[in-house]
């Protein structure tokens, strides 16, 4: 499946780790991290294979997030299953309704929400995709991948502020997440913001995505921008 992500033991690491600090030390030590991280990543080396951002594979280690305290209904697995098999086809409209019916059978089923949403995203309704996204993460947010995706759908529709503010909570939440480091990193570089967090944000999305690579390419040599907090 294309959207399944929780991450738990990295999210409870990073809570662990930075629970009983400042958001500025939280934030500086996330910084450090992620510093140490991408010494060893090789920008020009992005893999071949490069994921797409939406509705791509999941960051690894893959966990869906609504396994960790809810084990879909078998009919809404099976509907599911089904909106999955039509979306393959591009048959974007009826993998809605599938979808649909799976949430109308399970409404805790925040794997299937997150779905139809991509699939609202896939149709051309990407204000249905923010209302069904900004609706999971209000009722599941421990759901990272949700407020990924909710990111990279702001940033698409050049809602670029709005997208900083999503990504910097799915970092927060998990400071290794590829979509998550590549959508901080692009809101703010796309705001002028050209600075030493967005590089570095980018510097390690690009182990994954080709579309970080592209924008360190574009990197200016004394970039002129507002100072990372």
């Amino acid at each position: 499946m294309r959207a399944f992500i929780g991450i738990a033991f990295v999210a409870f690491f990073a809570l662990t780790l930075f629970g009983q600090r400042s958001p500025d030390a939280m934030q500086q030590q996330q910084m450090r991290d992620l510093h140490d991280w991408t010494k060893n990543v090789d920008a020009s080396k992005t893999k071949q294979d490069a994921t797409p951002l939406l509705g791509g594979p999941d960051d690894d280690p893959t966990l869906a997030a609504d396994q960790m305290d809810h084990e879909a209904l078998p009919a809404a697995r099976k509907a599911a299953l089904r909106a999955e098999r039509l979306s393959k086809k591009k048959q974007h409209e009826e993998a809605i309704e599938e979808f649909k019916r799976a949430l109308a059978l399970d409404p805790k089923y925040y794997e299937a929400e997150n779905n139809l949403a991509l699939e609202y995203a896939s149709a051309g309704q990407p204000d249905l995709a923010i209302q069904t996204l900004t609706r999971l993460t209000q009722t599941n947010p421990t759901h990272v991948l949700a407020f990924d995706n909710l990111a990279i759908v702001l940033y698409q529709l050049h809602r670029y502020a709005e997208a900083e503010v999503v990504a910097r909570k799915a970092y927060k939440m998990h400071p290794f997440s590829y979509k998550a480091n590549y959508v901080l990193g692009a809101s703010l570089v796309e705001q002028g913001k050209w600075t030493q967090e967005a590089k570095l944000n980018l510097r390690y999305a690009s182990e994954r995505h080709a579309e970080a690579k592209a924008l360190l390419a574009q990197w200016p040599a004394q970039p002129a921008t507002v100072a990372s907090k």
